[in-house]
């Protein structure tokens, strides 16, 4: 995955970090992301106070919806949940990859 990441950064493709933890959270995750080489994403997208209640699905799908309503075009999505991956504007293609740690049913 990172070595994915970096070439899409190299080819100037802005990559967003769709999240549905919670925004208190920020902090710790921008460190664990930079720790493991992460850096110089366009956005990192948690979920706010305003999506409490809403489905993993529900959430996401707002929030796709938010950048293409900002004229972003998903390219890619990529994630180890089915939640992750359905829902509206999911983009051109999907993937998903193997967390054999962490499922959510």
């Amino acid at each position: 995955m990172k070595e994915l990441y970096d070439a899409l950064l190299e080819m100037g493709f802005p990559i967003f970090l769709l999240s549905a933890a919670p925004s208190s959270e920020r902090e710790t995750l921008v460190i664990a992301l930079e720790d493991a080489g992460y850096s110089g994403w366009e956005k990192l997208i948690l979920r706010g106070a305003a999506d409490n209640g809403k489905s993993t699905v529900q959430f996401k799908s707002k929030m796709r919806q938010e950048l293409k309503d900002k004229r972003y075009r998903i390219a890619a999505n990529v994630g180890d949940q089915w939640s992750d991956l359905t829902g509206e504007n999911v983009g051109i293609r999907t993937f998903k990859v193997p967390n054999p740690v962490y499922y959510v049913l």
